[in-house]
């Protein structure tokens, strides 16, 4: 007697479909760890770019207005001084200080540590404290300096 429709599948098909199943989860996984390096990495590349700006200015004095790359999943690249009160975007103010009180700029939504970039005035630079500046595919930043000040100052206006 026959049965109808009865499949049969060898040990050879079940470790092939099963070995499948893993290179493909591998597959994600290794594309998903790749993609986040590389947001990692633009981040660390415009922390080194701004750094250098501001230093170059901080040896001198003048204006120099810039377009920076940050990566995509940054909504706001703040300055904050957490020395003194939220007086703009306290949500955001409040969000960032819970992971971190170290650093004068940060990433938001919060993906990186805190950097602190050094030769700022970071007074001066957050009246409106945190100054968030908005990734419109990338972000506008002005970096001045005068004669007499002795730190820079960053603006988005």
């Amino acid at each position: 007697m026959k049965n109808k429709g009865q499949m049969e599948m060898s040990f050879g098909m079940i470790f092939t479909i099963i070995s499948i199943i893993i290179f493909i989860a591998f597959a994600i996984y290794a594309i998903t760890v790749f993609l986040n390096s590389q947001k990692s990495v633009q981040a660390a590349s415009f922390i080194n770019e701004f750094q250098n700006d501001v230093d170059k200015l901080w040896q001198g004095s003048g204006q120099q207005e810039k377009t920076y790359s940050v990566p995509g999943n940054t909504e706001y690249v703040c300055f904050v001084d957490f020395n003194s009160p939220a007086n703009n975007l306290e949500e955001v103010y409040n969000k960032l200080k819970l992971f971190s009180d170290e650093g004068n700029l940060f990433f938001y939504p919060h993906d990186y540590e805190g950097k602190e970039i050094q030769h700022m005035d970071i007074q001066k630079t957050t009246i409106q404290n945190p100054l968030c500046i908005r990734n419109n595919n990338g972000i506008k930043i002005i970096i001045k300096k005068d004669f007499e000040d002795a730190l820079v100052t960053i603006s988005d206006k």
